[in-house]
């Protein structure tokens, strides 16, 4: 005859280790639900990718190139800007932007400006009185396809041609 004592669960080894590996396992898989939530990487459009901007600059500038896009870009200080488009053009832009980029970052705020065209077909609009200073020109319709770019200092006054540059010569990226 053999007598067995009966036992509780909690006093025996084996029932703690089938619970203890299961308990691990969620307790661990919480956590990382926890460390995703707190430390989720920010999500990037394209437009905030360096790679795809450049890209995109030098589709603009191969597109500009083929249509052989030059622009003949008349100012009066702190008065009138007035730009000729020439080149392949197969339908005129409604309108166009010219960005104006400081050539130092942190010194003078982006200006945009909307050019219209005027009756002579050319697009004009007014310029804004600008510190003096090295700008970028971005030059480009409403539909961003092509873009043309040059540097002037300001303040603006007399002629300036944008024309067309090679990809190999895009260091002026936007």
């Amino acid at each position: 005859m053999s007598i067995e004592k009966e036992s509780v669960w909690w006093k025996e080894p084996m029932a703690w280790l089938i619970f203890t590996l299961p308990l691990l396992a969620v307790v661990a898989g919480l956590t990382t639900v926890w460390i995703a939530y707190k430390k989720a990487d920010i999500v990037l459009n394209d437009s905030d990718s360096p790679g795809i901007a450049i890209t995109k600059a030098d589709e603009m500038d191969k597109k500009a190139t083929l249509m052989s896009l030059t622009a003949d870009m008349k100012a009066s200080y702190g008065e009138a800007l007035s730009v000729v488009l020439n080149g392949k053009i197969a339908k005129k832009p409604h309108y166009l932007l010219l960005k104006l980029v400081p050539a130092e970052r942190g010194s003078n705020a982006d200006v945009i400006l909307t050019l219209r065209p005027d009756d002579t077909g050319a697009y004009s609009t007014a310029l804004p009185l600008m510190p003096a200073g090295q700008r970028k020109l971005v030059l480009e319709p409403e539909d961003s396809k092509w873009r043309l770019i040059g540097l002037w200092q300001a303040p603006f006054s007399g002629t300036l041609q944008l024309t067309a540059r090679s990809v190999s010569d895009s260091t002026m990226l936007p």
